[in-house]
């Protein structure tokens, strides 16, 4: 049997045939392509998840360290502010407070030792035995 054009109707239909096996064969091939491409982007899905996991847990410490902080700054500067207002008062109140001598009295004087002392102690001194200090000897 032929068909119009002059080939038989079986070559026809090899010929067909043969064309649509190379289109299962190239869709499969793709579709195969579109797997290995999908089960990469879920891979890197993951791990993309698992690092925002991370990087959230990592400011939520960051963040709960940070107000610690603050409320430390905060205590610190009220306690000095305090302290300003305490010494402004201070200079305040001591400006109005008339002059009043110092209570502790004067410091008393040294007294001297005679040269005929000094001479004593010398030789007291040269008599003792010259170990530093040493007494294993």
């Amino acid at each position: 049997m032929t068909n119009n054009g002059g080939k038989p109707l079986v070559d026809q239909l090899h010929e067909q045939a043969a064309r649509g096996v190379e289109a299962i064969q190239l869709i499969v091939t793709e579709r195969d392509d579109l797997r290995l491409q999908c089960d990469r982007m879920s891979a890197e899905l993951a791990l993309l998840r698992e690092r925002n996991n991370q990087l959230d847990s990592r400011l939520k410490m960051a963040s709960s360290e940070r107000d610690h902080y603050m409320r430390h700054a905060v205590e610190l500067v009220s306690r000095l502010n305090n302290i300003q207002l305490l010494i402004v008062s201070a200079v305040e109140e001591a400006g109005r407070v008339a002059y009043r001598p110092s209570l502790v009295g004067k410091a008393q004087e040294r007294e001297t030792v005679s040269s005929e002392d000094v001479k004593a102690i010398e030789g007291i001194l040269k008599r003792l035995p010259q170990n530093n200090g040493d007494t294993t000897q």
